[in-house]
């Protein structure tokens, strides 16, 4: 079990997320979040910088005042609100490792690869092989990863 730095400091990577979205979707550059996040939570970017580095941690004060700027309750950053079942398989971890890659490398074109899929099988027009199928066999031999890898990086 992870204990409460562990959890507040992915809390706090998780808030700083929501934050980077929300400006981006009015167009505001990511240069400079962290200023804006400090002075959101009234906290020195200096001190947040050290978080993100890992020279310090997130204490109970500092927990609170992120809390309280973000209108949470008293405590939200002492759990773990990230977690979720683990996977089944060896196959299923791989799979959310990878899905959980491309987001990162490119967080559009995987949403919108994403969306296209599940509206395809809706209409029952997917092409994607189902599992068990062939895709299956390429997953745990890695070549469907090298191969959407290549394809995040069009």
């Amino acid at each position: 079990m992870d204990d409460v730095n562990d959890v507040r400091l992915r809390n706090y990577k998780a808030l700083i997320l929501r934050l980077r979205e929300k400006e981006a979707e009015r167009g505001e550059p990511e240069r400079g979040l962290l200023n804006r996040f400090g002075k959101f939570v009234q906290i020195s970017p200096r001190y947040l910088s050290h978080v993100n580095n890992g020279r310090k941690a997130i204490g109970a004060q500092t927990a609170r005042q992120i809390e309280s700027a973000f209108g949470l309750p008293l405590g939200w950053m002492d759990h773990d609100h990230m977690a979720g079942p683990a996977p089944s398989s060896r196959a299923e971890r791989e799979y959310l490792e990878l899905a959980l890659t491309l987001f990162r490398q490119s967080p559009v074109q995987a949403q919108s690869l994403l969306l296209k899929y599940v509206t395809e099988r809706m209409l029952g027009q997917t092409s994607i092989p189902e599992a068990g199928g062939d895709a299956a066999g390429r997953v745990e031999g890695g070549a469907l990863r090298k191969g959407m890898r290549l394809r995040s990086k069009v």
